[in-house]
């Protein structure tokens, strides 16, 4: 077997000499036919009153384009075309695709063949993605006699932005924001890819319990953990930092903004984020993802990271977001504040 699938799902994965992957993007200049739809003038799409964190009010940005005449149309029929082959075939590969709101074009990044691209959207290649930087390897803590506290060793309350691991999993993951319902029970969340429902999770080291994971939604990777005292404050620094700041606020992220910052177990901080798009989506595997926040610039996220608190930081503390999801090697893609917030019916819990 070439690994060449028939029928409706043979363009998911083509035999190829040496078993060389062509990586390819292409930009794509809008029609200009149709009315602009408005669901990118800066915040995600949305039901419900917008809800903005009191650093920064969604609006214009200099760098921001206006959206051009029937991109979010065009955008819309590429994601549904690509999300509907994936629902039939699966793939072996990835694709993501967003308005880039600096451009004013729509982007689609892809690992597949070129051939394999021009099937699935009808569309060739214009470039090659550059060669995505890996991180150093960072091994993790495994010292039980360990008693400094730090992200990879953290302690109660305990706080976004630590290692964790959960019981099965393969490697850490970072624990996310702690979030609190109207009774004002405090959860922590994760990353859904990290864990199953049931499992107890513990902090990177293994020296204490970070609690039992109750609830995950995969179709918008989040997973909840409860049981054990949660704090409303993130780490910061390096990947053994002890320093850690307070969530003051949560709010959707603005379109042009390059202040976005993530906090990871294999990164650590990483700062100047800019948001590009509200309306990204990412396929693989069987399924897709999206609404996405995509994010240009700053290092990006490593195995580990999954998970990790997304937000913006001033002199009062840090304002939420969202939640680290995946990168391509070229972008960053995010889970929008708003729909871990809805998906859970939780509100931030400040510290």
């Amino acid at each position: 077997m070439d690994g060449t699938r028939h029928g409706p799902g043979a363009w998911r994965k083509r035999g190829r000499p040496n078993g060389a992957t062509a990586v390819v993007v292409f930009a794509l200049l809008t029609s200009g036919a149709g009315p602009a739809l408005d669901s990118e003038k800066g915040a995600a799409p949305s039901h419900g009153p917008t809800r903005v964190a009191s650093d920064r009010a969604p609006g214009g940005s200099a760098s921001v384009l206006p959206v051009p005449p029937g991109a979010t149309r065009e955008l819309s029929r590429l994601q549904k075309r690509i999300a509907a082959r994936v629902a039939v075939g699966g793939t072996a590969y990835t694709f993501t695709s967003h308005l880039d709101r600096t451009t004013g074009r729509i982007v689609l990044e892809s690992d597949a063949p070129a051939d394999v691209v021009l099937a699935v959207t009808g569309r060739r290649a214009t470039a090659s993605l550059p060669t995505p930087a890996v991180a150093p390897a960072v091994a993790p803590v495994q010292n039980r006699t360990v008693n400094q506290f730090h992200r990879r060793n953290d302690d109660s309350p305990f706080k976004g932005g630590a290692g964790i691991r959960a019981a099965g999993a393969t490697g850490p993951c970072t624990a996310g924001f702690a979030l609190r319902n109207s009774a004002g029970n405090v959860y922590s969340t994760s990353s859904a890819s990290c864990s199953t429902t049931g499992a107890r999770v513990s902090t990177e080291s293994g020296v204490s319990s970070h609690g039992t994971v109750i609830f995950q939604q995969p179709a918008v990777d989040v997973a909840v953990i409860a049981g054990r005292p949660y704090g409303g404050r993130i780490y910061t620094g390096n990947p053994v930092s002890t320093t850690t700041v307070p969530v003051v606020s949560a709010g959707d992220a603005v379109v042009g903004d390059s202040h976005h910052c993530y906090s990871g177990r294999t990164s650590g901080e990483v700062c100047g984020g800019q948001v590009v798009s509200v309306n990204g989506q990412l396929c693989g595997g069987q399924s897709c993802w999206g609404p996405l926040l995509v994010v240009r610039g700053g290092a990006l996220p490593q195995p580990g990271d999954q998970g990790a608190p997304f937000y913006t930081k001033d002199a009062a503390g840090a304002h939420a977001r969202g939640q680290v999801f995946a990168s391509n090697g070229s972008l960053c893609f995010v889970t929008p504040w708003r729909r871990l917030s809805d998906a859970l019916g939780l509100s931030i819990h400040t510290g």
